[in-house]
């Protein structure tokens, strides 16, 4: 995502790009919760004390 954000500003055009910093920042809380979620949900224990990912 980061590296999305970085292209835009480098990329140059003819109407001016800008982004809102609350929507932008307000953004990435969701994705890091469900980022954390995914994670968990994939890596819980499997059989006690065996950690199984599923990838």
């Amino acid at each position: 995502m980061t590296r999305h954000f970085i292209a835009m500003l480098a990329f140059h055009l003819s109407n001016p790009v800008t982004y809102r910093t609350p929507l932008v920042i307000g953004s990435i809380f969701p994705a890091i919760i469900s980022s954390g979620l995914a994670l968990s949900i994939i890596s819980r224990p499997v059989n006690g004390d065996e950690i199984k990912v599923l990838l």
